[in-house]
């Protein structure tokens, strides 16, 4: 078990709920293979391999709890929390526990990461244990979805399987860090997203939208990779203007319509907040899927005016980047350099409507674009588009 808290000597926290958090269990082996994966040190993911196991091993003892027999029989459709991690707090929301599906998206995760690191280094009864692992515990988390949706008669992806309750916030995490946005069914995906939008607009709209906290930084990776860069654009900025004092270039836990209320504002400066609008805008500008490296899949046309987009060395899975974007009288300049190298090349997204009436790679024809982008090998290094 991965405790969620530890104390400045290193002693366990043992306050309320400390031994009723999963949500770590997946996080943890997560981040020791983002550390790998950024830095690809093998000596650090093999000192780390034994804990990642013991992690994973929980995880699976976890899991036991909800395959038995009869388990949570005397509640209606209880085949909606079978096969899922049990009840939690992990979900700060959540008081009495719940299933969460926070919970198993992260335990997804960590069993992904975990088969990973175990191919890595050459563990591969490790590695077929967890693709096993993780194989039984999707099947059951879509399952769950499902039974939960049509028990409780919604058309969103449910937050929880007891509560059914619309949390985009908190599901947003299927497309980062846990890649799991394809467990859900299309509609049900586009429709939460959808409703998430309708809301945020009548926000903006508002002068008495109330509180709310700017953990919502991440929903702007979820409309990026639905592709609707315009809302992940409106929400950057309507979350940026909860920085009180702006200069102070930071965000309350719970940010307040009326600048004046006095109520709860949690941590402050809040630096899980932060870390969401670090992760939120590196997803507009970049981010690695599978072999490949995403190029301005969010970026707004407005970021590209002037001297445009400027990244130096910026980490990525696949080494530094060195990236130069700019639009003049509706022309595409980048330049691409550094050391990065994906084996699948890039794939640049446009920031302008519509398909160029030509694109060149290197001073070369391109031929392989369309309206959403061009994909282009590791090699490229300057790549111009062009529109009427």
């Amino acid at each position: 078990w991965v405790p969620q808290i530890l104390m400045n000597d290193g002693s366990i926290n043992k306050g309320f709920g400390w031994d009723n958090e999963f949500d770590s269990q997946g996080e943890f082996v997560f981040a020791v293979m983002e550390y790998y994966r950024f830095t690809r040190d093998r000596v650090f993911l093999g000192s780390h391999m034994d804990a990642i196991i013991r992690a994973l091993k929980c995880l699976a003892a976890l899991r036991e709890q909800t395959i038995q027999p009869g388990y949570m029989a005397e509640q209606p459709a209880p085949e909606r929390f079978a096969g899922i991690l049990p009840k939690s707090i992990s979900h700060e929301g959540y008081n009495p526990p719940v299933h969460s599906h926070w919970d198993n998206l992260f335990a997804l995760k960590g069993w992904k990461d975990g088969a990973e690191a175990a191919r890595i280094l050459g563990k591969t009864d490790v590695a077929a244990w967890a693709d096993e692992q993780y194989r039984l515990l999707r099947k059951s988390v879509r399952r769950s979805m499902d039974k939960t949706v049509e028990y409780k008669k919604i058309d969103y992806v449910p937050a929880s399987a007891d509560y059914g309750d619309f949390d985009p916030t908190s599901t947003s995490i299927a497309f980062f860090p846990c890649e799991e946005a394809d467990l859900f069914d299309p509609q049900l995906l586009r429709q939460t997203w959808d409703r998430y939008y309708r809301d945020v607009d009548a926000r903006c709209r508002s002068f008495t939208q109330g509180g709310y906290t700017p953990y919502e930084a991440r929903n702007i990776t979820a409309f990026v990779e639905l592709g609707r860069k315009d809302r992940a654009m409106e929400l950057l900025s309507f979350l940026l203007e909860g920085r009180r004092p702006a200069a102070w270039n930071h965000v309350a836990e719970v940010v307040f319509s009326d600048p004046r209320r006095g109520s709860y504002l949690g941590d402050m400066p809040h630096t899980w907040c932060g870390s969401g609008f670090i992760n939120a805008v590196r997803s507009m500008l970049l981010h690695e899927s599978g072999k490949k490296l995403i190029l301005l899949p969010g970026a707004p046309r407005t970021w590209l005016e002037g001297d445009g987009i400027i990244l130096g060395d910026m980490p990525t899975y696949f080494g530094k980047i060195d990236l130069k974007a700019c639009m003049k009288n509706r022309t595409l300049y980048v330049t691409i350099g550094g050391a990065a190298n994906p084996e699948g090349g890039f794939e640049l997204h446009w920031p302008e409507q519509g398909t160029p009436a030509e694109v060149t790679v290197d001073s070369q024809p391109w031929t392989d674009f369309d309206e959403t982008g061009a994909r282009l090998p590791n090699t490229a290094r300057t790549i111009s588009a062009k529109w009427l």
